[in-house]
């Protein structure tokens, strides 16, 4: 799990202790009581600092949650459609299961940011990294979308239905206290519907 008290950075990247302890508290209250639930108040408690001391850092709570989500898309892997089109079942068994033992928390919190974000963000700190990411980094397979005939609509849909098990996998894990073993063989049958 990304240890985010050693990971806390400002606009300039600069490295903070005090902002990753914001960040690690923060991330604990969203996963637990959901993102539009947790005040700024309740934060500073967490971290163990003033309300005011926290402004200091961080001007709003959707402010700390686009850090902690670009800290989390840094040190996990994107788990996309685009990114597994293409690799075979035991490549794709070996991501969901990388994810449930290893980045359950930040899984999490990427779910709670979804749903919390889902109208919007809050300023383009985080489409602006969003789109750094998706242009730097490669991809499993690269379709000509231009051509229709050539994309296999039926793998896109598989692959979308897989992507959303594995996040109620992950729900699952936390809420139940569960370990891969114990999913080990539905991971399995999902992996086997595709069709590499």
């Amino acid at each position: 799990m990304m240890d985010l008290d050693n990971l806390g950075y400002d606009d300039s990247r600069t490295l903070n202790k005090k902002r990753g302890e914001i960040l690690t508290a923060a991330r604990k209250l969203f996963i637990e009581q959901g993102i539009d639930r947790v005040s700024m108040q309740v934060i500073a408690e967490a971290a163990s600092i003033t309300r005011r001391s926290l402004y200091n850092y961080y001007e709003s709570k959707e402010k700390i949650a686009v850090d902690i989500q670009i800290l989390n898309l840094t040190a996990v892997s994107f788990f996309d459609t685009w990114n597994i089109l293409g690799k075979s079942a035991g490549e794709v068994r070996a991501i969901i299961k990388d994810i449930l033992e290893n980045h359950l928390q930040e899984y999490m919190f990427i779910s709670c940011f979804d749903i919390f974000f889902s109208k919007g963000y809050p300023d383009r700190k985080y489409v602006d990294f969003m789109e750094r990411e998706i242009r730097s980094r490669e991809y499993g397979t690269v379709l000509d979308l231009s051509d229709p005939s050539s994309v296999d609509f039926a793998e896109f849909a598989t692959i979308d239905m897989l992507i959303a098990y594995t996040q109620r996998l992950v729900m699952r894990l936390v809420r139940e206290s569960l370990s891969f073993k114990d999913v080990e063989d539905e991971v399995n049958l999902l992996c086997s519907l595709l069709t590499n």
